[in-house]
Parts: C-alpha cells; structure tokens; sequence
C-alpha cells in the first residue's frame, strides 16, 4: 500500500486540506460553468436561482464584451437546438467534439466552453 502508515482519518484530513487549498486558489465560478456546461451535468446539479453567473473570462480570454452570450445560455439551458439531450447522447463522452459540433450556433458560449474543457488539470499542482 502507498499509504503505509497512515490511517485513513489522517489521510482524509490531509487530502481535504490540500484540496481546500486549491479550491482557494482556483477561480470558483469557473469550476460551476466548468460543470454548467458539462454535457451530462449540464443544469441538473444546481439550483435554478443561482445560474446567474457572470462571465469576465470572455472579455479577458477574447478581449471583447459579451453581447449574447446570456441569449445562448438561455437557449443551452433551455435546451434548444443543437443543445438537446439527443444530439449531446451523439457525443458520449467526447465534450470537445460536442462544442466544436455547435460552433456554427453559437458564437460567445462555444468560445467559453472551448476555453474551458481545454484546460488541463494537473495533479502536479497539488503540492
């Protein structure tokens, strides 16, 4: 075992205080779009009151001011088309595909998503 040694409170704990410590530095409403626009989180996992979320990522990434980019998550939350379930099925598990598939619908929300699910998370900063 990795571990040897370490029961598995003190291990909790040290993991949570580590993860705490990222969290902290991440930026927090980056991570809830991350997942607001997850095809199979989409919108399920929160509360309706709290979708509000605004978006300075666009005008620092693109140096340019939303102009629809609320009309299009409207329609992405609403569902419409090509941000159904049926087509988002098409695309298992492959999210990048997906939004590169609804660049022609949509302008500033296809950025966003691009932007964000070519991140690349490494563990490595976990110090």
């Amino acid at each position: 075992m990795i571990f040897k040694g370490i029961d598995d409170q003190e291990l909790a704990n040290k993991l949570i205080t580590k993860i705490e410590r990222q969290w902290k530095d991440w930026e927090q409403p980056l991570l809830l779009l991350s997942f607001l626009l997850h095809l199979f989180y989409h919108d399920t996992k929160f509360n309706s009151a709290i979708l509000n979320l605004s978006f300075p990522y666009l005008a620092k990434w693109f140096r340019e001011e939303p102009t629809i980019l609320l009309s299009e998550l409207e329609d992405y939350r609403s569902k419409k088309y090509p941000y159904t379930e049926s087509i988002s099925k098409q695309f298992k598990n492959n999210i990048l595909d997906y939004w590169n598939f609804t660049k022609g619908y949509s302008k500033e929300l296809y950025r966003v998503a691009q932007r964000i699910f070519s991140i690349t998370v490494s563990t490595a900063s976990l110090k």
